[in-house]
């Protein structure tokens, strides 16, 4: 009798350590995704700018062209 309660709390307590096991496991792959979020965002952003000033350029060096052309 005494060692059934024995066992039970043991295995209990084995059940436990393996879920916190479990649980650390996934804290670390979410900071993990966290991290990469985090950068895709930042790096997302630097490139979205970089395209912007490009068009920016683009554009202006067609309205100079338009209007040289149109002063000719």
């Amino acid at each position: 009798m005494l060692t059934d309660v024995q066992e039970s709390v043991i295995e209990s307590i084995d059940k436990i350590l393996q879920r916190q096991e479990r649980i650390d496991l996934l804290v670390e792959r979410t900071e993990g995704l966290n991290r990469a979020v985090n950068q895709f965002h930042r790096s997302s952003r630097v490139l979205r700018r970089r395209f912007w000033w490009q068009n920016m350029k683009c554009i202006l060096f067609f309205i100079i062209l338009n209007k040289i052309t149109k002063s000719f």
